[in-house]
């Protein structure tokens, strides 16, 4: 029932035509909605797609890709204003209206990796369909957001890979050596894994159209020089520094690159019991989560 239950939220929420299907849904009984009825870019809006193309949703995606086209020109102001960078780039807060500036909270609010994880989905949508002249039109906007993350990328001294900098692990604090918090890093595993996905995919799109010889030559050099995967005793996603936070945000890095990292598996190994709580959760029944409080009200 669930399911089917959150095939239809996407039927429902993602029209082509429409607008893409956001953490509120089409339905709001509130005039000032949850989260402002935006799109949060640092795992929401990518969470509300992954069932799309595993699912025989695929022209349910098209809200998706069109506002991630739409961002493209704002992005790219954006990023020539606060990095003096090439290409586009949106951070986590995004609207209709094109916003695609750092905003809010910095510990979340300055993330790059929007527009890096928008791409993903134009990639795992050529990879599903193989339609070439779609690729034709993703190229682009993926081309556009590996000049960004190009521009972005700096040697970290302790490991000499190159990492993007700054960078964050959305929502996520880490602790400095006096114990002390902090929210953005020269480089983080989340950052660096997104990088890597972005930039094989981008290789292997201009290969197969057969354009871009000489920035997919450049692209290939910078791909095996990007930061690797390192983790704290926390299981953190900090290259090695220690998260303050124990949630299971760090499973993000799993489904999403395609890579179930050090990190993660640490993470399981660790905290069966957390597991075991959340899976109770669902067998509770209707009145102790939100899908069963939500349909206990029709």
């Amino acid at each position: 029932m669930h399911f089917n239950f959150g095939r239809y939220l996407l039927i429902s929420s993602s029209r082509p035509g429409g607008f893409p299907a956001n953490l509120q849904g089409i339905w709001a009984e509130e005039i000032q909605t949850p989260w402002t009825g935006d799109w949060h870019l640092d795992i929401n809006v990518e969470m509300n797609y992954w069932p799309a193309e595993v699912c025989n949703l695929s022209d349910l995606t098209k809200p998706l890709f069109d506002l991630t086209a739409s961002l493209q020109e704002p992005g790219a102001k954006t990023a020539q204003a606060y990095y003096h960078a090439r290409g586009w780039v949106a951070h986590v807060i995004t609207n209709p209206w094109g916003f695609t500036s750092p905003g809010e909270s910095a510990d979340w609010g300055s993330t790059t990796s929007g527009s890096g994880w928008l791409c993903q989905h134009l990639w795992d949508h050529w990879q599903f369909t193989h339609d070439k002249k779609f690729l034709q039109s993703a190229y682009p906007i993926m081309k556009g957001s590996v000049l960004f993350y190009l521009d972005m990328l700096v040697e970290d001294p302790a490991h000499h890979w190159l990492v993007v900098a700054p960078a964050n692990s959305p929502e996520n604090h880490f602790l400095m050596p006096d114990r002390r918090q902090a929210a953005v890093a020269l480089g983080t595993t989340f950052q660096s894994q997104l990088t890597r996905y972005l930039f094989t995919a981008c290789i292997d799109a201009s290969e197969i159209l057969g354009i871009d010889a000489n920035f997919r030559t450049n692209s290939a050099i910078s791909e095996p020089n990007l930061g690797q995967r390192k983790s704290g005793r926390t299981g953190a996603s900090w290259n090695g520094w220690n998260l303050t936070k124990k949630r299971s945000r760090i499973i993000v890095t799993c489904r999403t690159f395609g890579d179930c990292t050090l990190a993660t598996r640490f993470r399981l190994r660790r905290r069966p019991l957390s597991l075991r709580r959340h899976a109770r959760l669902w067998k509770r029944g209707p009145t102790k989560d939100w899908v069963g409080r939500l349909l206990s009200r029709r």
